[in-house]
């Protein structure tokens, strides 16, 4: 289970297997693009993950409010 992101997608909650295998496909797309053997599809791709990751974390880790 996850939460819905700003862009309507479902966050994969951290420590499920969906988290997993996000950041599995993350991290090969991220060694792809530091090759620079990145596709066009694939850097949407990993950009959507990155929100994804990111947002995940900010949900499960708010930052303090400031006063």
């Amino acid at each position: 289970k996850g939460k819905m992101g700003a862009d309507s997608e479902m966050v994969p909650q951290m420590g499920t297997a969906e988290w997993g295998r996000m950041n599995r496909r993350r991290a090969e797309l991220i060694r792809k693009k530091l090759s620079g053997e990145l596709t066009e599809s694939e850097r949407e791709e990993y950009e959507t993950l990155q929100r994804l990751s990111l947002a995940a974390v900010d949900a499960s880790f708010p930052l303090p409010e400031l006063y």
